[in-house]
């Protein structure tokens, strides 16, 4: 179980309102935002099959009586990159281009940490990451055999219920599960830490 508890600063003539929402969630079972549904309810923003197979679950969701979530939705595994995880940068210079299925991930996968404010690159700027003659040992002992991983994003959206404003929606963590069955969890269990708390843009404390 996963559970979001807000304290809102207090009102003038009232005492503080609490927010809070606990949900179960099952593995690559799709969540739906707020904003997620409001998009896959409009047919004409639907161009993919998992899109057009989204918007016939909204309808669904909407016939059964909506959502029956309020803060807390996920991204699974055949979803796009959420918009959180990664800086999106244009793949190319034609800015009034329209965004393609194809551009969505090649914008998330090209990791460019130099564009991330208060991320320090792993290498020096003026070191070239890439061997252009790499030697024979150099290649056997770089390769790495990748194990086909399926992730989930467990995210919450913590700005207004009322506003369909993206800005304020936040990955609480991120869920791998590997063919070998090893499981990742980031962030890590916070144990007998305090909470991880989130401040969103009107200053409310979430954790």
């Amino acid at each position: 179980q996963l559970t979001g508890t807000a304290w809102r600063p207090e009102p003038p003539s009232s005492g503080g309102e609490q927010d809070n929402e606990v949900w179960t969630f099952k593995w690559q079972e799709k969540v739906f935002s707020q904003h997620e549904e409001e998009l896959y309810s409009d047919l004409g923003n639907c161009s993919t099959v998992l899109e057009q197979k989204y918007h016939r679950d909204i309808l669904a969701l909407r016939n059964a009586g909506g959502r029956p979530n309020r803060r807390l939705f996920c991204y699974v595994d055949t979803d796009p990159p959420p918009p959180t995880t990664e800086a999106h940068h244009p793949m190319t210079d034609w800015s009034s281009g329209p965004e393609t299925f194809a551009s969505r991930f090649g914008s998330s996968v090209r990791r460019r940490r130099g564009h991330i404010r208060g991320v320090v690159p792993r290498w020096p700027l003026a070191q070239d990451p890439v061997l252009q003659r790499p030697s024979e040992d150099h290649m056997i002992n770089a390769r790495v055999n990748s194990v086909p991983t399926q992730a989930m994003h467990l995210m919450a959206d913590l700005g207004r219920m009322d506003s369909q404003d993206v800005g304020d929606e936040y990955q609480l963590c991120e869920v791998k599960v590997d063919d070998n069955g090893m499981v990742t969890i980031s962030p890590d269990f916070n144990g007998d830490k305090p909470p991880y708390r989130i401040e969103n843009s009107h200053r409310e404390i979430f954790e």
